[in-house]
This record gives structure tokens, C-alpha cells and sequence, in this order.
């Protein structure tokens, strides 16, 4: 018969228990705002180009374009028939940027790096 006590006086202190947490975990997550994690694939990349010669960044550029339009395919900023339109404007531009910096001489001060983006 004292187990029988035993076991009875404990469940109303458990349940005083679950009673007390209870408000207080409640409290603490109204206090706590929404948090929203999404994994989201880089469309943007920085390519380095030192020592490399026109057809080798050429090359390097246009399979980073690739690679940064398909991760936007991935988080659905693309849609994936405008993949090779994407990529070829994105290599266009990273091209065009190159161009210039040799047109005016300034690949020499240039840190070595282009930027391609998926936009």
C-alpha cells in the first residue's frame, strides 16, 4: 500500500509541474519572432581571371554563367526555357565588362576577379 501513496502524490506534483512550464514556454515563443530559413543557391560569382589569356576567361566565364543560372533555375528566379538566354547574357555582360577593362588599359590595376550574376 505505500508504493500505491507513493505513486499517487507524485503524479499531482508532475502535473503541477507541466502546468507552471507550460505558460512560461508559451510566453517565451510569442516573444520570439518568425524566423524563415530558406537554403538558396549563390547566383552571384566571383571568377578569377589572373593569369588566364582571352580564350581561357572566355571559357571560365561562360561555364560560370552557367552555373549561376542554373542555381537560379533552382530557387525559381528563372524559369528553366530561359536558361540559355540567362547564361548567355550573363557571360555577355561579364565579356563586355572584360572588354573594357582591357580597351582601357586597366586590366593591370584590375584585382584579377569578375563578378557574373544571374540578373
Amino acid at each position: 500500500m505505500p508504493n500505491i501513496r507513493f505513486h499517487r502524490s507524485v503524479i499531482p506534483a508532475a502535473a503541477a509541474a507541466v502546468l507552471l512550464v507550460a505558460p512560461a514556454s508559451a510566453a517565451l515563443a510569442q516573444n520570439v519572432g518568425a524566423v524563415s530559413v530558406t537554403g538558396r543557391a549563390p547566383t552571384t560569382l566571383r571568377l578569377s581571371i589572373h593569369g588566364l589569356d582571352a580564350h581561357a576567361i572566355a571559357e571560365a566565364v561562360h561555364t560560370a554563367a552557367g552555373v549561376v543560372c542554373r542555381n537560379a533555375i533552382d530557387n525559381r528566379e528563372v524559369s528553366i526555357g530561359d536558361f540559355t538566354e540567362c547564361r548567355d547574357a550573363s557571360a555577355d555582360k561579364a565579356m563586355r565588362h572584360y572588354a573594357t577593362l582591357v580597351r582601357r588599359r586597366a586590366f593591370a590595376a584590375h584585382d584579377g576577379a569578375m563578378v557574373l550574376s544571374a540578373r
